[in-house]
């Protein structure tokens, strides 16, 4: 039915009948889909209100042989991206990280 996020997990949806092929097919085609991820992040984030939007024009670029990336750039697609919530961890050696909750509104790649 689709491939979520190709370039990077590439989860896999698909359908166990033609109906929820359909409905699915509807969902994704109307923009009824969230896309919702929990990550880890290097560094802590700063406190501030949540949720917070994060918005700019996100353009891919080739960075390896057929590895893509987006980058921030005025020729870019605009994204939009906001943080549910974060929370500051300590890693294994005491590096600084952050478990952040986001759901992708217009994000790209």
């Amino acid at each position: 039915l689709h491939r979520l996020d190709r370039q990077t997990s590439g989860l896999l949806l698909y359908a166990s009948s033609y109906n929820s092929y359909h409905l699915a097919h509807l969902q994704f085609a109307s923009r009824r889909t969230r896309k919702e991820y929990v990550l880890f992040c290097h560094g802590w984030l700063l406190p501030g209100p949540t949720p917070r939007s994060i918005e700019a024009p996100l353009l891919e670029v080739s960075v390896a042989s057929s590895a893509k990336r987006s980058v921030e750039s005025p020729r870019g697609r605009p994204a939009r991206t906001e943080l549910l919530v974060a929370y500051p961890l300590l890693g294994p050696a005491g590096e600084c990280l952050s478990l952040v909750e986001v759901q992708l509104h217009s994000g790209r790649m």
